[in-house]
């Protein structure tokens, strides 16, 4: 089997930064989305999406393979992201890679609670409620202590995003 590459193929090392449904200068987002890519090499095929615009707010997510959004999103209040909007590209996507990589540290860390809780019984019938209680309740005070790591230190951010 021969398999050549060459510059015509396009290869997907970096999330992508779907602006389809964001409004307002499109040749700024999509030198943003440009930046954000360069900035998630490390996220091969992940995608991210915004919907919004000026004097909106701003719904931004981990998308599917659909490009739809899941579980995985957080809403930005009008006048942080009028803010957002006046930066320069490249402190938007420094921004936006902060919210992107924050959900998927609560992706992974959700993911691996659920894969321990069913190896070790947690979610069968013989395992007390009040455990399964008690590891999300743990899960979600390690999301939150991180999300400081993430997007806290950030003024901009700070206290203004809402998680859902």
């Amino acid at each position: 089997m021969n398999i050549r590459m060459d510059s015509s193929n396009n290869i997907n090392f970096s999330a992508k930064l779907n602006i389809r449904q964001i409004k307002g200068d499109k040749q700024k987002w999509k030198n943003v989305a440009k930046l954000f890519e360069q900035k998630t090499a490390d996220y091969p095929n992940a995608k991210f999406g915004l919907v919004g615009g000026p004097n909106e707010k701003l719904l931004m997510g981990v998308l599917d393979r659909n490009n739809l959004y899941g579980w995985l999103f957080c809403i930005m209040p009008v006048e942080t992201a009028e803010k957002l909007f006046s930066l320069p590209d490249i402190a938007i996507a420094e921004k936006l890679k902060n919210i992107f990589k924050f959900l998927k540290f609560k992706e992974r860390i959700i993911f691996n609670a659920e894969k321990f809780a069913a190896q070790n019984g947690f979610y069968s019938s013989k395992a007390p409620e009040k455990i399964d209680e008690k590891l999300m309740e743990l899960v979600y005070k390690l999301i939150e202590a991180n999300k400081t790591r993430y997007l806290d230190k950030d003024s901009l951010f700070k206290n203004s995003l809402k998680f859902l």
